[in-house]
């Protein structure tokens, strides 16, 4: 699998070769191809990678717990029903459970990266 730095080097590349060569038509849909190929073949292989929960709030409540089975302490942003973003204090319980609290009750959701 290569790395993001390969990606780049490899894109670099191909568009050095297409401007000294000047490629066009047929050949130059076959480079573009062939370098979307690569940068989805990059993305589907590293998904697993860095985990990701959301979670939906649907009573308001002034203190959202949420366990999100990540592993880890995930950075956190949360939006209103709206879609504002709201800042709360954070707090990690442990690697799989943060507990966030708000100065009024609302519902919305909260990504967890």
């Amino acid at each position: 699998m290569p790395t993001p730095q390969e990606v780049k080097n490899k894109y670099t590349e191909r568009f050095a070769e297409n401007h000294a060569r000047k490629i066009i038509g047929q050949d130059l849909q076959e480079m573009v191809q062939d370098m979307v190929d690569m940068s989805v073949e990059y993305s589907n292989n590293n998904q697993a990678a860095d985990k990701n929960y959301v979670h939906d709030q649907g009573t308001p409540a002034t203190e959202w717990n949420i366990e999100h089975k990540l592993g880890k302490k995930p950075s956190v942003v949360v939006y209103d029903s709206a879609g504002t973003e709201v800042i709360g204090d954070i707090k990690y319980i442990d690697d799989d459970n943060v507990r966030i609290s708000f100065s009024a009750a609302f519902s919305g959701k909260a990504t967890l990266n």
